[in-house]
């Protein structure tokens, strides 16, 4: 049996895209098929 204990993400070609725009409105819409880290997304690029 294999456990993984860590993932990493691969780096998103639209990350910077969406940090500049969720500094300007407070919400965004992401879509996408299935299974292609939308929810993801949000966590990774949030502002701070």
């Amino acid at each position: 049996m294999i456990i993984i204990h860590h993932v990493v993400t691969l780096p998103r070609v639209v990350g910077t895209a969406l940090a500049e725009r969720l500094k300007v409105m407070p919400a965004v819409v992401v879509t996408g098929a299935r299974q292609t880290g939308k929810s993801t997304l949000p966590f990774v690029y949030r502002p701070s």
